[in-house]
């Protein structure tokens, strides 16, 4: 299915159970290529959690699972001047893959809502994939006070740092 979206078009396809969604993002020049699997359970969320964290620190390929509110999905993003048609083919093929290997299993162990299905019937309508939440990290204040004795003073060139700092 094509889709003209606001940020550029957008294509949708199924792979068995998983819905994938594949956009072109004219304003930050980037191709996201995302399958929505889970709706978070109402219970068991850390234990899933904590696995989907695991399954990113183990993972081969180039998707990884992120949350997006209470949506969980398999996800694909880059700039496309670093997207060659080989890469492109990869996350394609990567995001679809992993989306239908998850859906099933993690829907049975922590007792979640797939969404695949759900998208299917509502012939992949791009609501699915919900609408992403930039981060925001708070103000740190700056920090005050000498550096720490395990940070090795600045070394002018060609001469060697005398560290740790001799007793006086």
């Amino acid at each position: 299915v094509v889709t003209q979206l606001s940020t550029g078009p957008g294509w949708a396809f199924v792979k068995d159970s998983a819905a994938i969604y594949i956009s072109l993002l004219r304003d930050t020049n980037e191709m996201v290529i995302e399958s929505p699997i889970l709706r978070l359970p109402k219970t068991q969320r850390v234990p899933l959690l904590r696995l989907l964290l695991d399954m990113n620190a183990n993972a081969t390929g180039i998707a990884r699972v992120c949350l997006r509110q209470s949506l969980v999905l398999v996800r694909f993003s880059d700039r496309i001047q670093n997207i060659a048609p080989p890469k492109l083919i990869n996350a394609i093929i990567d995001v679809a893959a992993r989306a239908d290997a998850l859906d099933d299993p993690l829907a049975i162990a922590f007792d979640a809502e797939m969404v695949g299905p759900m998208a299917q019937q509502q012939h992949l309508a791009w609501t699915f994939v919900g609408t992403p939440v930039a981060m925001t990290l708070p103000d740190m204040p700056p920090a005050s006070g000498p550096a720490p004795a395990s940070v090795p003073p600045p070394v002018a060139a060609g001469h060697i740092a005398d560290f740790p700092p001799s007793a006086p």
